[in-house]
């Protein structure tokens, strides 16, 4: 139970990222 929880709390992690990385990109992108 207790790997079931850390995945859950962990899986967000990498979209959060991947969110934030392409929102900078796309902004980066758009000034230039």
């Amino acid at each position: 139970m207790g790997f079931v929880l850390l995945a859950i709390l962990v899986a967000p992690l990498p979209v959060m990222l991947a969110i934030a990385a392409r929102g900078l990109l796309t902004r980066g992108l758009s000034r230039a």
